[in-house]
């Protein structure tokens, strides 16, 4: 008796130190949980252990961590559980129920008919004979259990080990505990930093708002929705830097295309023409390049002298207000939300502000309320767009499946009447050879019609700039980088050209995408000697007669391109060569 239990107290002392060290090297929990199953495979030679623990919100309790002794147990044990995932919920439901009313250690033989069958054999293929189950308890409250499967009998378990065990779960549930009071700790003190935070939050925008004084401009007439909200917004920035005047710039699409949307001149704000638009956020984006992404990239709000080299060229080219500007300074704001800038605003003034005063504080919260705004409108943009896209393809597969198949079954069941009745009258005849004629006719006008559901993409933009977000989402969605260019000289084009220009560019960027394996995908928009011409090349694998190499078919919608071509007036070539890449190429003569 007592070197049995000399015996037991080595190991105690033995787990005791053990733990003792790990502690001092304070290892995440379940660093020190692995290197308790570790200790207890290792002590107890065993095949493996595992630590379950039980969660509320899971049912009955899930295997946490694990360790065993050899990679090819792991790997048997692992790949078990991952296709036996009732088998082993049936488990968990077992141990939790032998466990509820006991408060030591419970030897199970492997072959226990309670035990599910197909871990049974799983077990009897691994040789495991027991499993030692150990609770780990705080204050009569279940936290989970530590399982030790042993080659052993469940009859010839010697008691060491079981001290060991028990010896060992001590500490894991210590460090279970204290896991679980310094989750609890941390989660106090961060609902004390969001209340803390909450309170300045609320300070801060108590001193904004006693800021706020100039009414935000009521949304009537033309002035609605976003509009007015932005003229709202300019208007309070104007009114907190005493500004002169002011410019807001949007950025649409392409993150170098900014062009300024609101003016604040002689007192009041209102929208600049479309046109003027265009034509100032061509020329900031051709000259000023550097100002622009300095601007909209920029973290905090900027101030520039007006008398400035770079600011002074700026303002003669490309400003809105340059006529009414007689500030000293100008003041960036940038608009930005989530890392994301959709714009900047601009304002002369001849009053320097500091940044750290409550009215560019003031200032800040409005820029974040814009960028907000204008990132919404954006979202509800691209949601629109979606919406029609799918519209215009639901009624495109129904124009298809519908019309064009039930026109295709008349001709066809005309061919089948003249082949079973061949003695019909000739007048007869005459009349089915009219009919079929007449359903050959619909069907090529219900597959023209389907040609020309126009793109979403194409809705209030011209080709290029619907080529130019065509590339950027399908680079999003494969990750292949996608280059629009578009020459000097392109005319604004008909609805028919651009609808199935964008349809032959689409197909070939697609193919491209799927088919190839490119690495880098250039389109190209030109007007070469009064032929418009547009090229989409690509470096993948190319093909040679009617295959790619691989012995896939090369025809990927070539056949629909050409058709589109030749509906526009144009030819379509195709060069391409095994591991050359393709190059697709459409011209078309100009007219005037």
């Amino acid at each position: 008796m007592r070197a049995a239990a000399e015996r037991v107290v080595r190991k105690q002392s033995q787990a005791l130190s053990n733990t003792l060290n790990l502690l001092l090297r304070e290892p995440e929990h379940a660093d020190f949980v692995r290197a308790i199953l570790r200790a207890i495979t290792r002590e107890c030679e065993g095949l493996w252990a595992t630590f379950w623990e039980i969660d509320r919100a899971k049912e009955p309790a899930s295997r946490a961590i694990s360790f065993y002794c050899d990679l090819e147990i792991e790997g048997a044990v692992e790949g078990f559980t991952a296709g036996h995932p009732r088998e082993v919920a049936r488990l968990a439901r077992l141990y939790l129920a032998l466990l509820k009313d006991h408060r030591c250690t419970i030897v199970l033989a492997a072959d226990d008919p309670r035990v599910p069958r197909a871990i049974r054999s799983f077990y009897e293929v691994l040789q495991v004979r027991s499993m030692l189950l150990t609770p780990l308890l705080v204050s009569n409250e279940l936290l989970g259990w530590i399982c030790h499967l042993s080659k052993e009998a469940a009859n010839r378990i010697h008691p060491d080990k079981v001290a060991f065990l028990e010896a060992t779960g001590k500490q894991t549930i210590l460090a279970t505990h204290l896991k679980s009071l310094g989750e609890a700790a941390r989660v106090s003190e961060r609902a004390r930093e969001r209340e803390r935070a909450a309170i300045e939050k609320e300070a801060e925008l108590n001193r904004i708002g006693r800021l706020l004084r100039v009414p935000l401009i009521e949304a009537s007439g033309e002035l609605e929705g976003i509009d007015a909200l932005l003229k709202g917004v300019l208007q309070n920035m104007v009114g907190l830097l005493e500004g002169e005047s002011a410019s807001l710039w949007k950025r649409d699409g392409d993150p170098d295309a900014h062009a300024p949307i609101l003016l604040w001149r002689d007192g009041r704000p209102f929208l600049l023409p479309p046109d003027e638009s265009r034509e100032l956020g061509l020329l900031a984006r051709t000259n000023h390049h550097a100002l622009l992404k300095l601007w909209s990239g920029a973290d905090d709000i900027l101030i520039e002298k007006s008398s400035s080299p770079r600011m002074r060229r700026f303002l003669g080219e490309a400003s809105p207000h340059r006529e009414a500007l007689s500030g000293s300074h100008i003041v960036t704001i940038p608009l930005s939300f989530n890392d994301e800038a959709p714009g900047f605003v601009l304002i002369s003034t001849s009053r320097i502000p500091r940044r750290a005063d409550e009215r560019c504080l003031a200032v800040k919260a409005l820029a974040l309320q814009a960028a907000l705004a204008l990132r919404l409108h954006r979202l509800s943009k691209a949601q629109r767009r979606a919406a029609l896209a799918g519209e215009r393809n639901r009624i495109a597969r129904d124009m298809h499946d519908l019309l064009a198949q039930a026109f295709s079954g008349i001709a066809l069941q005309i061919e089948a009447m003249r082949a079973e009745c061949p003695d019909l009258p000739a007048a007869v005849t005459e009349r089915l050879e009219k009919i079929r004629d007449h359903a050959g006719r619909s069907v090529d006008a219900v597959r023209r019609s389907i040609q020309m559901l126009r793109p979403a993409l194409l809705d209030n933009h011209t080709l290029a700039d619907a080529l130019v977000s065509l590339g950027r989402e399908m680079e999003m969605a494969c990750g292949i980088p996608i280059k629009v260019s578009t020459g000097r000289g392109v005319p604004p084009l008909d609805s028919k050209l651009e609808i199935h220009l964008f349809s032959i560019a689409s197909e070939a960027m697609r193919n491209a995408t799927r088919h190839a394996c490119s690495r880098r995908i250039t389109v190209s928009l030109r007007n070469i000697r009064g032929r418009l011409s547009m090229v989409v090349q690509d470096d993948g694998l190319g093909f040679e007669g009617s295959t790619i190499r691989g012995g896939k078919p090369a025809h990927f919608g070539l056949a629909n391109m050409r058709e589109r071509a030749r509906d526009i007036g144009g030819s379509l070539t195709v060069r391409s060569r095994p591991g050359s890449g393709t190059r697709v190429e459409v011209a078309v003569p100009l007219n005037g």
